[in-house]
């Protein structure tokens, strides 16, 4: 991994203490967990969940941060795909043909009734230390520590050794169309990814304090197989074992 420097670790520590897990809301220590949380209860309060077309206006507000955060407006791309699309931001580093790593994260989420809900769920809600709302854990809390953390090293002028590419689908609860398009988009500019962190997998837990104990990464994905089965037996009565068939000489 060529991501280096100190500078990143610090930065993502430091929102990570936001909410780790992540439905946690105590009030952030530092500017970037701050602002992470009011990223956080922004997202929340957009219904992104499919059919609603609201992935768009998501996607529109984040890159609205972005660019305020230092971004160039070539660099921060949003792609429309039916109601929803996928956002890709890329941060330059000081090797500009080197291979990326890839930062990636999912704008929607799964749909909410209200009647089934103690809140609305998509009225974000502090108490007790927790943000409730649809998607305050899966996954707009990662998705707000990630933007958060690439806002504040923006802002501060950290350069990375290699450019970092932001991915945020809009649809991984469903069709991941765009999870599927943006996964060739992020290849086809970059040429090479040689690293990619996914927001929506691992994850952080405090201790009995409220302390970042430990930050879980994931090494390996599951993934969707069919198998069939055939079983052969000569047939007979349910109360009587069949006779095994005699092994040949």
């Amino acid at each position: 991994m060529r991501l280096n420097t100190l500078a990143f670790r610090t930065a993502m520590g430091s929102t990570l203490a936001l909410c780790a897990p992540a439905a946690m809301a105590q009030e952030p220590e530092t500017p970037a967990g701050r602002e992470a949380l009011t990223v956080l209860q922004e997202a929340v309060a957009i219904p992104t969940v499919q059919g609603r077309r609201q992935v768009p206006v998501l996607a529109a507000k984040l890159k609205a941060r972005l660019l305020d955060a230092g971004f160039a407006e070539d660099e921060v791309t949003f792609v429309p795909q039916g109601e929803t699309g996928y956002l890709l931001a890329r941060y330059p580093g000081r090797d500009r043909k080197a291979p990326v790593t890839a930062i990636i994260a999912h704008m929607d989420v799964v749909e909410a009734k209200p009647e089934d809900w103690e809140r609305d769920p998509f009225t974000p809600v502090i108490e007790d230390g927790y943000l409730f709302g649809r998607g305050s854990l899966d996954n707009k809390a990662g998705l707000s520590i990630v933007a958060a953390t690439m806002m504040k090293l923006r802002r501060e002028g950290w350069v990375p050794a290699h450019d970092i590419v932001l991915g945020f689908s809009g649809d991984e609860e469903t069709q991941m169309a765009t999870t599927a398009a943006m996964a060739s988009a992020i290849v086809h500019e970059a040429g090479k990814v040689d690293l990619i962190l996914n927001a929506d997998s691992g994850g952080g837990t405090l201790d009995a304090a409220g302390r970042p104990f430990v930050y879980e990464v994931q090494a390996g994905e599951k993934t969707y197989a069919d198998y069939k089965l055939t079983l052969t037996d000569p047939g007979g009565h349910s109360s009587v074992r069949a006779r095994p068939t005699p092994s040949p000489p």
